[in-house]
């Protein structure tokens, strides 16, 4: 048994790796949204280098949410070596005051979304759970299928990060204010995260948060956020996309038409391939569960501030259904306030999609 200390992004981590311990799970099948997890004889291994939407599946969307436990008992933190047929071991990394991320690396998956409803629906999630996880993060390397809000198509590229986080709804059900804030609260510590993986002061400056939780780098889309829900309404999955070393092409017409993509690369960061990827996916899983630790003490108040640090106002927003507008302020529950160019009239945007 050995205790390894990592700082990653100024988070004090310790994890512990048991050298002999062995976890065996059935791969049961998830009930994904739109193509079933499939993936075969995984090995991965993590290193620490670094110094859209929340739905359950019959209700409407708010705020991009989209919809589609108990507590154990901590006792000692390990490392599971494993012998499965579809998911990799994972790692075990306490933050904060004992909070515990149990992260997992891929190669390839469909969706991170789906292999993690995979994860959720085995019998490996009931060991995680009696070790006392508190959130679990799928990380790939690469991702075929991908979707953004709306069922719409996410597109990937080679180098780029794909990272779905499953946070439990108990744990949630007590945050100080309304669920509808999540998406933006997550859009924050994605924000944040790659500001500082930036790096220049001045390519930090260029970031920026769109409208509920798209990150902007130089006006263009560097990383896109989906939250559903997974098959029980247990957890909130997470997923996260981020533009790492390439800028995909977005059309500009149709169904998955969107705003110009932007990548960490074109700041000048140096890559070492794939684990850039590998590395800024710790970086938000571990600050998504640090804020998870203290999730009960965060506000709306805290919430609405840290993104209007990072939100452009008084700028032109085409819609997708057609119109324009000009955002004027955040309300309490996270909706946004604007003013309809062609009428002149205020209202309230829930679910509509700003390009």
């Amino acid at each position: 048994m050995h205790l390894h200390r990592f700082t990653v992004n100024r988070i004090s981590l310790r994890l512990t790796v048991a050298c002999a311990c062995c976890c065996v799970f059935a791969n049961t099948s998830g009930t994904a949204v739109s193509a079933a997890f499939v993936a075969v004889g995984f090995s991965s291994s993590v290193s620490f280098r670094l110094a859209p939407s929340i739905v359950p599946s019959r209700n409407p969307p708010v705020l991009g949410i989209q919809s589609g436990s108990a507590r154990a008992g901590k006792e000692r933190r390990c490392h599971s070596a494993t012998s499965m047929s579809a998911f990799a071991a994972g790692e075990d990394i306490e933050v904060g005051d004992g909070t515990l991320l149990h992260f997992v690396w891929v190669p390839e998956v469909r969706s991170t979304q789906d292999a993690m409803r995979t994860l959720l629906a085995s019998s490996r999630r009931d060991s995680l759970s009696q070790k006392g996880v508190d959130a679990l993060a799928l990380s790939a390397g690469s991702q075929i299928q991908g979707r953004g809000t709306s069922g719409r198509a996410w597109m990937g590229g080679a180098g780029n990060m794909f990272l779905t986080v499953a946070l439990p709804a108990r744990t949630l059900s007590a945050l100080t204010y309304p669920i509808t804030l999540l998406p933006l609260r997550m859009g924050t510590l994605i924000a944040r995260e790659i500001v500082r993986i930036l790096p220049h002061p001045e390519a930090q400056a260029r970031v920026q948060l769109k409208w509920p939780n798209d990150v902007l780098l130089d006006d263009g889309k560097v990383s896109g956020l989906l939250i559903e829900m997974d098959g029980t309404s247990s957890y909130y999955l997470v997923g996260i996309g981020v533009n790492v070393a390439q800028a995909p092409h977005v059309p500009s017409l149709g169904a998955d038409r969107g705003r110009r993509a932007a990548c960490l690369a074109q700041c000048g960061l140096e890559g070492r391939g794939g684990d850039t990827a590998r590395d800024l996916s710790i970086a938000i899983a571990v600050s998504i569960t640090t804020w998870l630790g203290g999730s009960q003490e965060d506000t709306a108040d805290s919430v609405i501030a840290d993104w209007e640090k990072l939100a452009t106002w008084g700028k032109v927003y085409d819609l997708r259904d057609g119109g324009a507008v000009v955002p004027l302020a955040l309300e309490t529950d996270g909706r946004l306030r604007v003013r309809d160019l062609t009428s002149g009239a205020t209202r309230l945007l829930t679910a509509e999609y700003l390009h």
